[in-house]
C-alpha cells in the first residue's frame, strides 16, 4: 500500500536513485549510493577489516570500519521484525526524514506568523532531500541535529547533549555539535 503509488509513492521515489549490491532499495528497480552498502554490511554482519588485495591499490586494510554505527543500530530492529537490510534502510530513513520535518515544524517553524508552513515546504522538497531517503544516515543525522539544537535553544542541556552525542554516532561530522 504505502510503496504502490500516488503521492506515497512520489515521496518515497527518491529511494529509486539508490543501489546496494548491485540490487534495488525497493522492489521495481531501484538503486543506492555506494556507502549504502558499507551501512547495510554493518547492519547484517557487524564490523569487517581485512587486508586489501592486490588490485585495491594502496595496499593495505579494506572494510567497512570507517563508516559510524547508529545507523546500522537503528536498521536492525527492522530487520529483526522480518525486514530485508534494504527495506529496513528503506524505511528508517523515511521514518527520519518526517521525524525531522514534524520537529522542525513544531520546534520552531509553527510558531511564524507567515511563510512557516512555506518553510517546511522547501525543507521537505528542496533537491538535496533526495538524499534524506537514501540507505545512509543523513536523515538521522538531521534528526538529532535538529533536536540538538532545539533542546539548546530551549536550555534543554541534557537533552541536548544526549542528541549530540546520538548525531556523532550518526555521522561523522556530528562531533561538532
Amino acid at each position: 500500500f504505502m510503496f504502490g503509488g500516488g503521492p506515497a509513492r512520489r515521496y518515497l521515489g527518491v529511494a529509486e536513485r539508490f543501489r546496494i549490491d548491485g540490487q534495488s532499495a525497493l522492489p521495481g528497480g531501484t538503486s543506492a549510493d555506494p556507502d549504502s552498502a558499507h551501512y547495510l554490511s554493518i547492519a547484517k554482519n557487524g564490523y569487517a577489516l581485512f587486508p586489501c588485495s592486490a588490485e585495491d591499490p594502496p595496499p593495505g586494510h579494506c572494510g567497512n570500519t570507517g563508516w559510524m554505527p547508529a545507523y546500522p543500530w537503528a536498521l536492525r530492529p527492522l530487520m529483526a521484525a522480518g525486514a530485508s537490510p534494504r527495506w529496513a534502510a528503506v524505511i528508517a530513513s523515511a521514518s527520519f526524514a518526517l521525524l525531522s520535518l514534524g520537529l522542525l515544524w513544531l520546534g520552531s517553524l509553527s510558531s511564524w506568523k507567515e511563510g512557516g508552513a512555506l518553510a517546511l515546504l522547501v525543507a521537505a522538497f528542496f533537491p538535496g532531500q533526495v538524499y534524506q531517503h537514501g540507505a545512509f544516515p543523513l536523515a538521522q543525522f538531521s534528526l538529532l541535529a535538529l533536536l540538538c539544537l532545539l533542546a539548546a535553544l530551549r536550555d534543554r542541556w541534557w537533552l541536548a547533549g544526549l542528541a549530540g552525542f546520538l548525531a556523532a554516532l550518526t555521522y561523522s561530522t556530528g562531533w561538532l555539535l
